[in-house]
């Protein structure tokens, strides 16, 4: 086996995570509708496959011992950017979530486009903003590439193809 890498499945990561903060192997289980009888070889598999253990067993309940509390603290931001990218997701699908590529020159996003990101975020808060700085060719370059939807800037010289607004 390659000791690099451990084969580790997220599934077994949200069963730890949740078996960590919930301090019972049985109450998890209820969270996630599993026996406590899966959830507990689920929870040895992990801590086979990672070689450590990550509970101690205390009573009829479990506690982190330190591998366990350093596992935890190192898994908790992935988890939760996974969820995040999930639920991001789940609103796209549900038309309740979009997304603004605005390029611009480095002036207007230092003097213009705060004041306009304020009424825009004000205005349309499930709207996720992004700025890219760029000279005005490369402003051009991006927008004739869908890297960004809206350029903010001088006109180019050579603006054909181009809806421009002054």
């Amino acid at each position: 086996r390659n000791p690099r890498f451990v084969p580790v499945e997220l599934r077994q990561l949200r069963f730890f995570q949740s078996v960590a903060r919930t301090g019972s192997v049985a109450a998890a289980a209820g969270q996630l509708h599993l026996t406590a009888s899966a959830l507990s070889h689920a929870l040895k598999a992990l801590e086979t496959e990672l070689g450590f253990r990550l509970f101690d067993r205390v009573g009829k309940g479990v506690r982190l011992n330190a591998a366990g509390e350093h596992f935890l603290a190192q898994i908790e931001p992935h988890l939760a950017g996974l969820g995040a990218a999930a639920e991001s997701l789940r609103r796209l699908a549900k038309g309740g979530y979009s997304r603004l590529r605005i390029g611009a020159a480095a002036s207007v996003c230092k003097h213009i486009l705060p004041r306009v990101i304020r009424d825009l975020q004000k205005a349309f808060p499930h709207v996720e903003l992004r700025i890219e700085s760029a000279d005005t060719p490369a402003l051009v370059e991006k927008l004739k590439g869908g890297a960004v939807d809206l350029g903010v800037g001088l006109k180019p010289e050579n603006s054909s193809g181009m809806k421009l607004h002054p």
